[in-house]
């Protein structure tokens, strides 16, 4: 008895292939098998198909198929898979990935989606353009076809094609059932299906072995981190956790996994909420008797809900022990101090009392503020005093607040977190003060610093503790801060420049440092010190040469005396002109009185012509500047200067009657006091415009 198959799709590819399926397994003339393409309803018979069995190609082609069917021929729907090429191009798709379905019919475009819905694709998104926006449409680049591309819109630009899927064996056992076919005269076992068989176990086992790689390596990892880890999910159960952790666990006979955390971990309850969070400033916890800092990272599913999280212990001893180690790397890098008490030079009784002073001062864990005018030798006592201390072991960091600009000495001082303004450091960077953890932080022109800035400053003095910008969370600092400052902060606090609760805090210990005019017993002791380190004999120094030097004040101190005898040994080739190179540099200055209207440092002079020659030249010009605008004009003339200290600077002349300015950054300008200033300065220096 001859047994027939009528197969039903959309499209005759389909079809065809379902047939050449069918044939290849039912080997036999007493089976007949037709295919019918719906997508061609002129080619289909008028009268319904009668069969023994309509097997369909997939649930969203039945209800086309059906009216062409009669009503006594059993119905079917193939299942049908895909190979595993097929399989491993969807497989590989990222989670979430949008695709574009796409056939020349809507039939046929429904087909595809329902049958990539079948196959348990969830982790990819199928769209229609007969059935969803189009507008969205357009926005998907990937599409999935089943061999036919007539469909395909012209943005897509990445194609996955699926092929043809083939009918599973349980499909044909079935079929053969129905049509009372012999299945052990079958072809069932053909080799072409044995070959499938033998490819998807292989896969399968392929699949099972990379998995427990992958789980290897995570456990490898796990133990290799120092931390205590716990996985927990949403009702704190545990998932998994590091040898570390199971060695802080309360024994068990079955083993740790699987109970609740509280159980296992009990030390834990007083610093996790019943929400598994820390609970705020509770983050320590003694356990084994040990101290271990907790934190806790929740994990997100492929969704972005919250899938349980991760307890992580860390050891404190081992976060001091790296911290250590970071602060020995930052010391080697610079940050140390390079002078001691020896190399403070003199013998006059002032200067021993100061180095004396200074000495008890380093004994002892104060803050100290070196007060002095420039030229005096601050910064060496600063080292020296780092140096004596019993923090000589730690970093040495210097700063100097009038050379950082003001829209920078918040962040090199206390750092700063990634993200926290315009151009900030990946992973951010850690301030000079935090970088002097276990040390001393020296901070030079202290009277220059930022109301801000001081703001910050007295939370470090007060608390011990800093906080970068951009970030909440507070770092303790264990560190000493030694100021220096040739400005009267006394009288900043009463024009409210400087704060005064800060001001008390950094004059605890004072160490004034005298000027060299207080200390003239010093000056042919140290004339003799700097001869030697400029190759020359002492001998040049006679009894009429010391007695101009010490005559002389010296507005710029020590600093100003090593410049003279530097430029002396350099320009003269006798002693003679030796000694007369020193008499032309402090003998000239010496015997003209100055011409000067305004009371003005010596040793800047140069410093203020510049800065009042850019003014005038602005005012020919007809436009004003800003402090920022004074600032590059000054380095372009060699001048290089923050905001703050071009802003002291106006200030002073400002108070002389020399220049004019509005509020805050407005633009500054030379007056007539200016101008006759100018003309001053340029007959005292010599200088010459243009």
């Amino acid at each position: 008895m001859t047994a027939c198959i009528a197969v039903f799709a959309l499209g005759e590819t389909t079809a065809k292939s379902i047939a050449g399926q069918l044939a290849g397994f039912f080997a036999s003339d007493k089976v007949i098998i037709q295919s019918h393409c719906l997508e061609r309803p002129q080619a289909l018979p008028t009268a319904p198909i009668k069969a023994d069995v309509a097997v369909i190609s997939s649930s969203a082609v039945l209800p086309l198929a059906t009216p062409h069917i009669h009503p006594a021929t059993r119905t079917l729907v193939a299942r049908r898979s895909l190979g595993v090429a097929a399989l491993d191009a969807l497989l590989a798709l990222p989670n979430g990935t949008k695709v574009l379905v796409c056939h020349k019919y809507p039939a046929g475009c429904r087909e595809l989606a329902a049958s990539i819905r079948e196959l348990g694709m969830s982790h990819i998104e199928c769209y229609s353009l007969y059935d969803d926006d189009h507008e969205l449409c357009k926005t998907i680049t990937t599409a999935v076809v089943a061999g036919d591309r007539d469909g395909l819109p012209p943005w897509i630009k990445k194609v996955i094609d699926i092929g043809s899927r083939e009918v599973e064996l349980a499909s044909l056992v079935e079929i053969a059932h129905i049509i009372n076919y012999p299945l052990d005269n079958s072809g069932l076992l053909t080799l072409r299906y044995s070959r499938e068989i033998v490819r998807r176990t292989e896969r399968l086992q392929q699949a099972v072995k990379h998995i427990e790689a992958l789980h290897n390596q995570i456990r490898t990892v796990l133990n290799t981190v120092q931390d205590a880890l716990v996985a927990i999910d949403n009702n704190g159960n545990i998932r998994v956790l590091n040898d570390v952790a199971r060695r802080l666990a309360v024994s068990s006979e079955d083993g740790p996994t699987g109970k609740w955390l509280f159980d296992v971990f009990p030390g834990l309850r007083g610093c996790l909420s019943s929400r598994y969070e820390v609970v705020a400033g509770k983050n320590l916890v003694q356990m084994a008797g040990k101290t271990y800092h907790v934190t806790v990272s929740p994990v997100k599913d492929s969704g972005g809900m919250t899938d349980g999280c991760v307890v992580a212990l860390r050891d404190v001893t081992d976060v001091m022990r790296m911290e250590s180690e970071v602060r020995s790397a930052l010391k080697a890098r610079g940050h140390l101090a390079r002078y001691t008490f020896d190399d403070i030079l003199g013998i006059s009784p002032a200067i021993r009392a100061t180095i004396q002073t200074a000495r008890k001062l380093a004994a002892s864990d104060l803050n100290v503020l070196i007060l002095g005018e420039n030229g005096t030798g601050k910064e060496l006592f600063a080292h020296s005093i780092h140096n004596a201390s019993g923090r000589a072991g730690g970093p040495f960091v210097a700063a100097n607040c009038a050379a950082l600009p003001a829209s920078l000495i918040e962040s090199e001082l206390f750092g700063y977190e990634e993200g926290a303004f315009t151009g900030a450091k990946r992973g951010g960077k850690p301030g000079l003060i935090e970088q002097a953890h276990g040390g001393t932080i020296f901070l030079d022109e202290i009277g220059d610093i930022s109301p801000e800035a001081q703001a910050r400053l007295l939370r470090v003095i007060q608390e011990k503790e800093v906080m970068r910008l951009g970030c909440t969370r507070i770092i303790p600092v264990d560190v000493r801060i030694i100021a220096a400052t040739n400005r009267d902060l006394k009288e900043l606090v009463r024009q409210q420049k400087f704060r005064q609760d800060l001001y008390y805090r950094l004059f605890v210990a004072p160490l004034p440092v005298p000027p060299l005019r207080e200390r003239k017993q010093d000056i042919p002791y140290l004339t003799c010190q700097f001869l030697r380190e400029n190759g020359l004999s002492a001998d040049i120094l006679d009894d009429e040469l010391a007695d101009a030097l010490v005559a002389y004040d010296w507005p710029g101190n020590v600093r100003e005396l090593q410049s003279v005898i530097q430029y002396a040994a350099v320009i003269a080739d006798s002693p003679a002109a030796f000694r007369q190179a020193v008499r032309d540099r402090i003998g000239g200055v010496r015997e003209r009185p100055s011409r000067l209207p305004v009371n003005l440092d010596r040793q800047e002079l140069p410093l203020y012509f510049a800065l009042l020659d850019i003014l005038r030249e602005a005012k020919a010009l007809g436009y004003a500047l800003g402090r920022g605008q004074l600032a590059r004009r000054m380095a372009e003339r060699g001048f290089f200067l923050s905001e703050q200290a071009i802003r002291r600077r106006l200030e002073h002349l400002k108070a002389a009657g020399s220049l004019t300015s509005g509020r805050g950054r407005q633009a500054t300008r030379i007056t007539p006091a200016g101008e006759e200033l100018w003309a001053a300065l340029w007959t005292e220096i010599g200088c010459k415009t243009g």
